[in-house]
């Protein structure tokens, strides 16, 4: 078997209602797989070519779901799921008694979490909460569990303001502080399960693996092979002008005091933002030079309620709304997007070392070994596409990548 193919050990659309399955392993032509740590479950979609009906007795009204079960070389890398099919698309006629579809498929939470609200009052922290609204409202199973729960800062006495299960724990994490009092928490769906943790304690994660340029196939080494880069494309190195209209570098928090009916102005910069928080690599993103932040705190202005004397655990805003954004940006500011061999374990939230080569003359004083400064180092992955296609079984994964540092 080849680097980039890959195995089915089943694949079955069945309907509990009908209690009918039937194996589509022989009728699919691509299957895609996607999650990334902006969303929270796990999505995708199958491409079905059916010439004998394999599949009239199912309604495709929302009762049917998709179970797959995939591997490379027998139990190499293993990958399985069952997931909600939501929709059929696409559909075309190949010839007389032939059609060919897509049908939409997600994880079976989000489907629960849109059928009810989440109107309820909580006296704990925001961890401890968001693990409750999945075992409560969405009853996720133990094996879906396994991702990184990570204890945030603070009791806090919240009433969730009629929100479904999981966009409850999305508005959990982006209130959520963590060890160092910042609010850099994501929550989104791996292959590990539902996570809910922060862009530092991700960064303290052991990379996966070393992906490198080299050219393939040249040498017999299945390492540098699988683990090379095929494609490539840098989607984003810094935009200093969305940078500033997003209050990455100052901006102003205007909020109305409930306590005393008044109004405060609290201005906060790029140097108290990024205070105590982990980065991927040792140089973290840099304030250009020049930057006068005196003239720029008014940028960005940020508006909410305040209140002055907080009793007990009441939520304090100005200590998460004016970081977040900010930070989210300064992490998002340089992207890559790469294409390698398929693999299952490279999966939304975790760390790559990625040595990305300099493309120029090297010269006798290159002390950066002919790679890029600029580009290379850790990056987190916050977005991945599985994609596998029936026709030669080939399996490729894209990923997006980001950094807020470098080497």
């Amino acid at each position: 078997m080849q680097l980039s193919q890959f195995e089915v050990q089943s694949m079955a659309i069945f309907s509990p209602n009908k209690n009918i399955s039937v194996d589509v392993s022989a009728i699919y032509e691509e299957l895609n797989i996607y999650d990334s740590v902006l969303f929270n479950t796990i999505s995708g979609n199958i491409f079905i070519a059916d010439a004998i009906g394999s599949l009239k007795g199912f309604d495709f009204d929302g009762s049917e779901y998709l179970s797959i079960q995939l591997s490379k070389e027998g139990d190499l890398f293993p990958y399985s799921g069952t997931f909600k099919i939501y929709s059929q698309g696409d559909k075309k006629m190949l010839s007389l008694g032939s059609t060919r579809y897509r049908l939409n498929f997600i994880s079976s939470e989000y489907v629960e979490s849109i059928k009810t609200k989440v109107v309820q009052y909580y006296s704990d922290t925001y961890s401890n909460i968001s693990k409750r609204i999945l075992k409560d409202y969405l009853n996720v199973p133990t094996t879906k569990l396994n991702g990184v729960i990570e204890s945030s800062q603070g009791i806090r006495n919240v009433t969730i303001p009629t929100l479904e299960p999981l966009e409850a724990i999305t508005w959990c994490s982006k209130r959520a502080l963590d060890t160092n009092d910042k609010p850099t928490f994501l929550f989104f769906e791996n292959t590990d399960g539902y996570n809910f943790t922060s862009i530092s304690n991700i960064f303290k994660q052991t990379p996966l693996a070393n992906i490198n340029f080299s050219p393939k196939n040249v040498i017999d080494n299945f390492g540098s092979d699988f683990l090379g880069v095929r494609d490539y494309e840098i989607i984003d190195q810094y935009d200093f002008v969305e940078s500033v209209k997003s209050g990455v570098y100052a901006k102003t928090y205007r909020g109305y005091d409930i306590a005393r009916r008044t109004f405060v102005e609290i201005q906060s910069d790029s140097f108290k933002d990024q205070v105590g928080i982990t980065a991927a690599n040792p140089n973290k993103n840099k304030t250009p030079e020049g930057m006068n932040l005196d003239k720029s705190y008014y940028s960005q202005i940020v508006s909410y309620f305040y209140n002055s004397k907080p009793k007990n655990n009441q939520e304090r805003p100005e200590k998460w709304l004016l970081q977040r954004e900010s930070i989210l940006r300064n992490l998002f500011a340089k992207k890559v997007r790469i294409e390698m061999a398929g693999n299952y374990t490279f999966t939304s939230g975790k760390l790559l070392n990625v040595f990305m080569p300099k493309f120029s003359v090297i010269t006798d004083n290159d002390r950066d070994y002919g790679l890029d400064k600029n580009l290379y180092g850790k990056y987190l992955i916050i977005a991945t596409r599985h994609k596998m296609t029936a026709q030669g079984r080939t399996h490729t994964t894209v990923m997006d990548l980001v950094t807020d540092s470098t080497n």
